[in-house]
């Protein structure tokens, strides 16, 4: 079985366009989303470490699990930010 993981906390309805109304998400949300790759994942910044010495850091995390992950996975560091997701009705705080 394969696991997506996406960096943006948006919700997992796979199934959300601009043209499908969804109770409950805001039309900036499901823009948003059509701005995303949804097949990223953290196996991405693995091979991202393969390309560069670089040291590769991961903007946006809001949880303590997906620090660990990011570190797991050959992150350098890692940026605690939900920069812009005041427009987003369910993103949840930095705090």
């Amino acid at each position: 079985m394969c696991h997506i993981y996406r960096f943006a906390n948006f919700n997992d309805d796979e199934k959300s366009t601009m043209n499908t109304p969804t109770v409950g998400i805001s039309g900036f949300q499901l823009y948003v989303e059509t701005m995303f790759d949804k097949t990223i994942s953290w196996k991405d910044i693995r091979w991202l470490t393969t390309i560069t010495q670089l040291p590769i850091i991961v903007k946006g995390v809001l949880s303590a699990n997906d620090a660990m992950l990011a570190h797991h996975h050959g992150a350098r560091a890692v940026i605690v930010s939900n920069h812009g997701a005041r427009q987003l009705d369910s993103t949840p705080s930095t705090v």
